[in-house]
């Protein structure tokens, strides 16, 4: 095999040439990409999917969502003891929660957690905002279950007493209660799932054999502004090729003559 073009367009100064047009493919590929996926979340019916994909898909999407409820639940369960073990009463000790900790950092031992609050220490600076206060939740048998963040307390100097904690607790547990809602309410609705099971990479993927023309079938435009998108990609993967082989056929015919390569017939 003869690879003196290959060399030549090495040496003659195009491999910049080919890594420029190779970003800007990658670069044509994302920005579709980004507007496929927007159009899609704007108006799913804008595509149409492949039936057997899209069962697939959606059951994929189904499990995910049932295991992050059943997350989200063990999560409001955990809350709650909490909440439980805070609301102490000094006549009923045996009802509190142990304490302990260190610098700043209390934690909670219940029957089967442990929690451990974490506030902000770092300086904060003008153009950072203020850390959260922290909560993390372990097994008492040393496994890290979740993190969570309040939205509501935080900052450098929180002082992390009981009313601060119950203040967090209380957050945790109806933030977590309208997650389960929303969770429940889309696992009903069959056309919401249908409708969002197809994540952003899904529409990389979409790009990427528009783009290179191949088109599978999967995945296909429902509606006319849609198709003209994506004929205009199309053409811009075309005309992206075309300057990938104009380099190549380039210097394919400057490319200079080696003698040992030729041959005569008698």
């Amino acid at each position: 095999m003869n690879l003196n073009p290959f060399v030549s367009i090495l040496e003659r100064g195009h491999a910049s040439g080919l890594l420029l047009v190779f970003t800007a493919y990658i670069l044509v590929l994302i920005v579709y990409a980004g507007v496929y996926y927007l159009i899609y979340r704007l108006h799913p019916r804008a595509y149409l999917f492949n039936a057997d994909i899209m069962r697939d898909q959606t059951a994929r999407f189904t499990a995910k969502h049932r295991d992050e409820l059943e997350t989200l639940r063990n999560r409001l369960e955990a809350a709650a003891e909490l909440k439980d073990a805070l609301q102490w009463d000094e006549r009923e000790p045996a009802k509190s929660g142990v304490w302990s900790g260190s610098f700043g950092k209390p934690e909670i031992h219940t029957q089967r957690y442990r929690f451990k609050f974490v506030p902000a220490f770092d300086p904060p600076t003008t153009d950072v905002s203020p850390e959260p206060l922290t909560l993390e939740a372990w097994s008492n048998k040393g496994k890290r279950l979740w993190t969570w963040e309040s939205k509501l307390i935080g900052g450098l100097g929180v002082n992390v007493n009981r009313a601060v904690m119950l203040q967090a607790a209380q957050e945790l547990l109806e933030q977590t209660d309208r997650d389960i809602e929303h969770k429940e309410n889309l696992l009903k609705d069959t056309r919401l799932i249908e409708d969002s099971s197809w994540s952003f990479w899904d529409f990389v993927y979409f790009s990427g054999v528009t783009l290179s023309t191949v088109g599978y079938g999967d995945i296909l435009p429902n509606s006319t502004a849609v198709r003209m998108l994506v004929l205009s990609e199309i053409l811009i993967g075309l005309a992206l090729l075309i300057v990938v082989l104009n380099v190549f056929l380039g210097s394919y015919g400057s490319a200079p003559t080696n003698p040992s390569t030729l041959s005569f017939c008698a």
